[in-house]
């Protein structure tokens, strides 16, 4: 079974190596390494809300690190998460 959380996760764990955002790099790292991402998801609380304020922060000053949170979100949004 294909996993659709891996490649917008990994995409936005190597944007946000660059940018430097502790909170939300601990936690993609920590997604990283889990296979069951919906109960990984629900168990990190206010991770959606991380992303949302992201994909405004960062929108202007680092693009593609929007569009990976944005990509990540719309991920979550299709599958239900």
């Amino acid at each position: 079974m294909s996993n659709p959380y891996r490649k917008p996760l990994e995409h936005l764990h190597t944007q946000l190596d660059k940018e430097r955002d502790a909170e939300l790099h601990r936690d993609t790292h920590a997604l990283m390494g889990r296979d069951d991402h919906p109960a990984a998801f629900a168990e990190h609380e206010g991770f959606r809300g991380r992303l949302e304020a992201a994909v405004e922060r960062y929108s202007a000053s680092h693009p593609e690190l929007a569009r990976a949170a944005q990509s990540l979100l719309d991920v979550l949004n299709a599958n239900g998460v």
